[in-house]
């Protein structure tokens, strides 16, 4: 073949790898891609030696394919044959290199002359167009059909979103999702000719809301505002519209427009602001219904701390403001003895489930006063009817209860009363009688006494008959006192001079082991009664605290003025105001037990074993003090001592002067005398 050296198997590997270069060329040419795979494929067929002739001349690929008698496809195909490592290195080589690198590999791989060079030069070169061009359309169809995947995957999002969007671009509405027509309530010519201009602004609009420095979009080159709408059917939607370029850097691409129907939002947001306005009206009006009635009232949570109370508990607890006890708990401001109560009862009432109603306790304040309380619990429950605290409320009672123990005591004191003047009534109907028949046993005592001798024997047996009348009547004068029917001649007295006068004989009657002090007051002011009496109270009185005293003691006497008002009678039955002399007589023997304090002006009742006492001995002193209107209490515990009071009241005189005539009436008074 001219223009060509070397043995017949190097040319014939050289032809082979030209034919497989136009067959490549043709396939690529004529778009047969499965030729072009096929020939690739079976590449490893036309290598079969490692050395390559040397070609002479300029001949061409073309020349050269020719040479080979190839003029058809077929029988290109039909020459390849053969195989080689070679081709194999070659596609090994070729998937690890960069097509820069895949001729530097051929240069390295076989040494060849200038001519050789320029022929496989050509090969590898026309290959590596046709793998590049391959790789490249492929890729080309891969992202258009991507680019179509992705469109046709946003066409559907943009679709399907419940926000109206509209594209728009040199004031013409490019395209709208359904959504749009379904919150305008039209069909898409009415949009286009009766509501869009509505809605969309011009563009010289839309770029100086969005890209002016002095807009509120600047930063965010989206532009928002509110509209109210009439749609076609005449109804009224409000809407709230998004504007914004497609591309930021270049605004002539084109606006979204983005619609959300406000109108349920509006509503929905209207219905609430009217319920918290409801709702804070009601909590207004709870917390002044709260803070208005006597009741105290709180609310706990699980764990037993205060979730909230009214201005009352507030202010029990020492706080100024409701919200100052929120997260605090009993033991915060209470002893610790009435928080471990209040716990229990707290614990009880939630582990239970059940409330304690109407329950009475007592609560002693930081500065000692107690309180009494009628309180309830009841346990709170969440929508699951779950216990998630307790709620309380409780009522100050402490004036009531006080009152009714008052009441309660008076009640006593008042039954107490009416048992002694049934009493009195009684012994004094029997002492009458008796002092009656006293009488005539002590006449004819005196009488036989004064007709017989005195030696006779009968006369010390009538002496002794008239010593045991005298003594019996005695105690008969002491039953009327008690039962005031004793004959008395009261008489305008100053106290301090009549038990003055005594002072001497009650100090002999008590012994000299007793201290007998007296502290008369300043002043005292006049009272009525017959001295005679004030002797027999002292000296039954004194009597009475010595029998008290065991060794050495001490009694005193005091008097003293005193006004008692209505509220100073209030906690004494009977008692009334005015003004009074009080004498108070007290001693520090054993005391008088609580139980017997009631009991202690009974006649024939004594706490003294047989033989030394009558028991009316304070009956006595009772009676008389009633007699003159007057008032007697005791006071008195184990070991402390006794104290009586006895209230006699003042004595006035009446003054007289004579009556005058009224100028201005037409009939004057008669004359005469008033008193007073």
């Amino acid at each position: 073949m001219p223009g060509i050296r070397g043995n017949q198997p190097d040319f014939k590997i050289i032809a082979e790898l030209t034919i497989l270069h136009e067959l490549s060329a043709f396939a690529m040419a004529e778009s047969k891609e499965q030729l072009l795979w096929e020939l690739i494929e079976k590449t490893t067929r036309f290598f079969g030696t490692t050395c390559f002739a040397v070609v002479a001349g300029n001949i061409s690929s073309q020349e050269l394919v020719a040479s080979y008698g190839i003029n058809t496809l077929a029988e290109a195909l039909a020459k390849m044959q053969g195989a080689a490592d070679f081709a194999n290195q070659l596609l090994i080589k070729y998937n690890e290199n960069t097509p820069e690198q895949h001729l530097l590999f051929f240069e390295q791989l076989l040494p060849i002359d200038s001519r050789t060079m320029r022929l496989y030069s050509i090969l590898a070169r026309r290959f590596e167009d046709s793998f590049v061009s391959i790789q490249l359309r492929d890729k080309k169809d891969a992202v258009e059909e991507a680019l179509r995947t992705s469109e046709s995957q946003m066409r559907a999002l943009l679709s399907a979103t419940p926000a109206g969007l509209i594209l728009i671009k040199h004031n013409n509405v490019q395209w709208f999702n359904q959504s749009l027509l379904r919150i305008l309530k039209c069909t898409e010519d009415g949009f286009r000719k009766k509501l869009s201009s509505l809605i969309i602004p011009s563009t010289e609009e839309l770029l100086l809301k969005c890209f002016s420095s002095d807009s509120s979009a600047a930063v965010t080159g989206v532009w928002e505002e509110e509209k109210d709408l009439e749609l076609i059917d005449g109804s009224r939607v409000n809407l709230l519209l998004r504007y914004s370029a497609i591309d930021q850097n270049n605004p002539e691409n084109g606006f979204i427009v983005l619609l959300d129907d406000m109108t349920g939002r509006k509503k929905t947001e209207q219905q609430i602001r009217e319920a918290v306005r409801s709702l804070s009206e009601s909590q207004g009006m709870l917390r002044t219904v709260l803070d208005t009635i006597p009741v105290r009232v709180f609310w706990k949570d699980a764990s037993l701390r205060y979730l909230g109370c009214n201005k009352l508990f507030a202010k029990d607890a020492g706080f100024e403001f409701p919200a100052e006890l929120i997260g605090k708990d009993d033991f915060q401001f209470c002893q610790e003895e009435q928080a471990l109560r209040y716990r229990a009862e707290d614990q009880e009432v939630i582990l239970t489930g059940l409330g304690k109603y109407n329950y009475e306790n007592s609560h002693t304040e930081a500065n000692g006063k107690t309180r009494f309380l009628k309180t309830s619990k009841v346990p709170l429950h969440n929508r699951d009817n779950q216990i998630i605290g307790v709620l309380g409320a409780y009522e100050d009672v402490t004036e009531i209860t006080i009152a009714e123990r008052e009441k309660e005591k008076l009640q006593l004191e008042l039954v107490q009363s009416q048992k002694m003047e049934s009493v009195g009534r009684l012994a004094g109907g029997i002492a009458h009688d008796f002092n009656n028949k006293l009488g005539i046993i002590i006449g004819y005592a005196e009488m036989a006494l004064t007709a017989i001798d005195v030696t006779d024997p009968l006369y010390a047996d009538l002496n002794i008959i008239l010593e045991a009348a005298k003594n019996s009547a005695e105690l008969t004068k002491q039953l009327l006192s008690f039962a005031r029917r004793q004959s008395a001649i009261p008489k305008v007295i100053n106290l301090n001079e009549v038990i003055v006068a005594i002072i001497s004989m009650l100090q002999r009657l008590i012994g000299e082991n007793i201290q007998l002090v007296w502290h008369p007051g300043q002043d005292i002011w006049n009272v009525k009664i017959d001295p005679v009496q004030i002797d027999r109270i002292l000296a039954n009185l004194c009597v009475n605290a010595r029998d008290a005293i065991e060794q050495n003691g001490r009694i005193a006497i005091e008097t003293e003025n005193v006004v008692l008002s209505t509220l100073d009678c209030e906690s004494r039955a009977g008692l009334t105001p005015g003004e009074y002399v009080m004498i108070t007589f007290s001693d520090n023997g054993c005391g008088i037990d609580e139980e017997f304090l009631d009991k202690v002006f009974e006649p024939f009742f004594t706490t003294k074993s047989i033989g030394h006492g009558t028991g009316l001995g304070l009956a006595t002193v009772y009676g008389i003090v009633k007699q003159n209107s007057g008032f007697i209490y005791v006071y008195s515990a184990p070991m402390s001592g006794t104290t009586f009071r006895i209230y006699l009241p003042r004595h006035t005189e009446r003054v007289c002067v004579p009556r005058t005539r009224v100028l201005g009436l037409r009939q004057p008074f008669q004359k005469g005398w008033y008193c007073w």
